[in-house]
């Protein structure tokens, strides 16, 4: 391992996701919303369109993307896919044909 912090930056960065997908799954929920709008919703705030925008030293804190700290991108993107693969399948699984 090049970056001695990369297992750090790996779980702050899963803690981060998964704390925010909670809070804002509880919010959705008060207003009738399912989980899966709600870490969408999650994803946006996480990404460069609200957090990047507004507070762009947090997000290149938790979510570094230079030269040197590159690695920790490069681990979550990997999860991110098989999880995001995952998920659909399971959505696909709880797919009902006779309610459409």
């Amino acid at each position: 391992m090049k970056n001695p912090l990369l297992a750090e930056y790996f779980f702050l960065q899963i803690a981060v996701i998964l704390a925010t997908c909670r809070i804002v799954g509880i919010i959705a929920r008060r207003f009738g919303q399912p989980q899966v709008v709600a870490e969408m919703i999650a994803g946006v705030c996480l990404g460069p369109s609200l957090l990047g925008l507004f507070f762009p030293e947090l997000q290149a804190a938790i979510f570094p993307w230079d030269a040197k700290t590159r690695d920790s991108q490069s681990y979550i993107y990997p999860v991110a896919q098989l999880g995001l693969a995952l998920y659909m399948f399971i959505v696909g699984m709880e797919f009902r044909l006779d309610i459409v």
